[in-house]
């Protein structure tokens, strides 16, 4: 059974005006913090990481980027 295959996908713009639409809120107004005071983002597309580097690796594989151990 395929569960919300058959739904159409938005575009961005069109998932920013129902979300001012139904809460009042502008997409400037979700975004959070963390402790850290790091922004987060209430949604994030392919278009926010396209020019991060290094997505590719994991820990304990070389170059280490995300350390040397694995766990």
């Amino acid at each position: 059974m395929a569960y919300g295959l058959d739904f159409p996908k938005p575009s961005f713009a069109e998932w920013k005006a129902m979300v001012e639409k139904t809460t009042g809120k502008t997409l400037e107004q979700w975004v959070s913090a963390t402790m850290e005071q790091i922004d987060v983002n209430p949604l994030y597309t392919r278009n926010d990481i396209q020019d991060l580097k290094h997505l590719g690796y994991v820990a304990g594989v070389p170059p280490f980027l995300r350390g040397p151990y694995p766990a």
